[in-house]
């Protein structure tokens, strides 16, 4: 028979872990929304200024609350379970696990969706489509990192002043 305070630490970080995860899996994907809607929107009016591209963002912001969950939830997830890890390991909330949780969700997606890092345009060709290219890997980068590094905040809040085998930190 297992002793009570060793199931107690058990049953307490897998409450810790459940909270990580269900608050970047939650709030993650929102997040994430936001920063892509605002970043897309920022890189069409900075290609064409007059061409009403700020009214994609109302759009993206509408729409994206339908799919948000469905496209972040498997990046979100992965970046909670990292955090989650690095919390446990090292016992500390400190702000530097969300973006790196996020950096580490981030290379996932790419390496999944084969994503190939953009090439300069070729001499006289025009750089539109290299600008493009460039900006949507840094929007793509900004939405995972910053959407980690949010859900982060919150749950670091969230979780208890004890570190999580139960000595206090």
């Amino acid at each position: 028979m297992q002793d009570v305070p060793h199931t107690r630490r058990i049953q307490g970080r897998l409450a810790r872990v459940s909270w990580i995860m269900l608050i970047f899996v939650g709030l993650g994907p929102l997040i994430g929304l936001v920063v892509f809607a605002v970043g897309m929107t920022a890189l069409g009016l900075a290609s064409e200024p007059r061409s009403g591209t700020l009214l994609v963002l109302p759009f993206f912001l509408l729409y994206g609350l339908f799919f948000a969950h469905f496209v972040g939830a498997a990046s979100a997830a992965l970046a909670g379970a990292v955090a989650s890890a690095i919390y446990g390991v090292t016992q500390r909330k400190s702000a530097w696990i969300g973006p790196i949780s996020g950096a580490v969700a981030l290379g996932a997606a790419i390496a999944y969706a084969g994503v190939q890092a953009p090439r300069p345009p070729a001499p006289g060709a025009a750089p539109s489509g290299w600008t493009s290219d460039a900006g949507i890997v840094l929007v793509l980068s900004a939405t995972h990192v910053l959407a980690a590094t949010g859900a982060w905040l919150v749950a670091r809040q969230a979780l208890p002043a004890s570190a999580p085998d139960g000595a206090t930190s």
